[in-house]
């Protein structure tokens, strides 16, 4: 599927937040192999998820992205880091 198309649909779960969706948007995220734009937008779509039960989950998921990841494209570290803060209510 073209990288706009997923885009699109992964920025649906910003205001649709489905605890489905949780593990697919990490998965995105988690993707070395998948383009930098639609693992940024799945790590900036995650940071919507503040009132989660599954806020913790993301945070850990994330957290091992940035240790494991030593090579990932700037843009989805530092939206990363940026749906860390979010989620710890920095």
């Amino acid at each position: 599927r073209p990288a706009g198309r997923r885009v699109n649909d992964i920025r649906t779960f910003r205001n649709a937040r489905s605890l489905y969706a949780i593990d697919t948007l990490l998965g995105i995220a988690g993707d070395a192999s998948d383009d930098s734009y639609v693992r940024t937008v799945a790590c900036e779509t995650l940071g919507w998820y503040r009132e989660s039960v599954c806020r913790e989950k993301i945070i850990t998921a994330l957290s091992e992205v940035l240790k494991n990841e030593t090579d990932a494209p700037e843009s989805v570290v530092r939206e990363i880091r940026k749906t860390i803060k979010r989620l710890r209510w920095e």
